[in-house]
């Protein structure tokens, strides 16, 4: 049996910057026949393989971020400063930097703590609280609050409902008295009547009395919401006749 080997080549392949050889080694049938591959690599041969080769990574896109607020609904009331909601920033594709946020929409006159523009650093978040004027009107307000950093630019919006500040009304009746000098048996009555979900309670204060009166409750005296107290004036001998416009002044927080 002859020992000398033919080599056949059947052709070059090339795969990903390396050349693969294929041959048949053919020997005497009996022996029957095997296949081999010699690997070129950057032009050294090489039976074993290229070893280690270069990789590339493919990225999933650009480096971005999302921007979120929650709650998306908020409802405050005019003269408040306890509603709050909370800004957040996700970075996406490895973005680790920060966005500076700005609020839009707010009804006018109202501050937010932080003040707006502030800066927001890629997966935290913020809360922010609003302090709304007593004299921000009644409706809903889209808030709109908007993420920069360089030419990246993204929004998330809630929806703010602003209800009536809750309030008092105070009233006397009757409107007009008379009383002699000397006497303390005129009376009238103070009312407090709630708005807008108003329940507490309101300190009322007499201005306008003649000098050296006095009032039965001692002023100034509490009247709770839905209520009325009745005074009983007492009238020293020396006042002097006249007309004395009598204010009752009622104070809550």
């Amino acid at each position: 049996m002859a020992s000398a080997m033919l080599v056949q080549s059947r052709g070059l392949v090339q795969e990903k910057g390396r050349l693969v050889l294929v041959a048949d080694q053919n020997e005497p049938q009996s022996v029957g026949r095997a296949r081999f591959v010699i690997v070129l690599c950057f032009g050294l041969l090489s039976l074993t393989g290229c070893g280690n080769q270069a990789s590339s990574t493919q990225t999933g896109g650009s480096q971005n971020f999302n921007i979120a607020v929650s709650p998306i609904t908020v409802t405050a009331t005019a003269g408040s400063s306890s509603a709050a909601f909370t800004v957040s920033a996700t970075g996406q594709n490895g973005f680790s930097g920060s966005a500076m946020v700005t609020l839009s929409g707010l009804p006018a006159g109202t501050t937010t703590s932080p003040a707006s523009p502030f800066s927001l650093t890629a997966g935290s978040s913020q809360k922010v609280t609003l302090s709304l004027p007593a004299s921000a009107s009644n409706g809903s307000y889209t808030v709109t609050a908007t993420g920069s950093s360089g030419t990246l630019s993204h929004s998330s919006a809630l929806t703010l409902t602003i209800d009536a500040a809750q309030d008092f009304n105070i009233a006397l009746s009757p409107n007009a008295i008379t009383s002699a000098a000397g006497t303390s048996n005129a009376t009238f009555t103070v009312s407090i009547t709630g708005q807008n979900g108003f329940n507490g309670s309101a300190l009322v204060t007499l201005a306008g009395l003649p000098t050296s009166a006095t009032t039965s409750p001692a002023s100034p005296f509490s009247v709770t919401e839905g209520n009325s107290q009745t005074v009983t004036l007492s009238l020293p001998s020396t006042v002097a006749s006249g007309n004395y416009p009598v204010t009752a002044t009622g104070t809550s927080g």
